[in-house]
């Protein structure tokens, strides 16, 4: 029986190079700027024509709601942590 390389394993791979990097160099600046964060809605409504049907505040309410329905959200411990 004769044995053929495949194309695919006939050749190596190319060695790579490891580095560590921070999180903040690989991602970029704007890397976990939650805190300071302002969400705007203004280019969704300009290039999509899209307008929000409910307001933050409902919104963050109904979401609450809806966790503390499932029992996977706990309104004293998140207040306690800060959320």
């Amino acid at each position: 029986a004769s044995r053929r390389s495949s194309p695919i394993c006939a050749t190596r791979p190319r060695p790579r190079r490891v580095i560590e990097v921070s999180a903040g160099e690989y991602y970029g600046k704007y890397y976990q700027d939650i805190q300071v964060r302002v969400p705007a809605i203004q280019a969704a409504k300009r290039d999509l024509g899209w307008q929000p049907h409910t307001d933050l505040d409902t919104a963050i309410r109904r979401t609450i709601d809806f966790y503390v329905k499932l029992g996977s959200f706990d309104p004293l411990n998140a207040a306690a942590s800060g959320l």
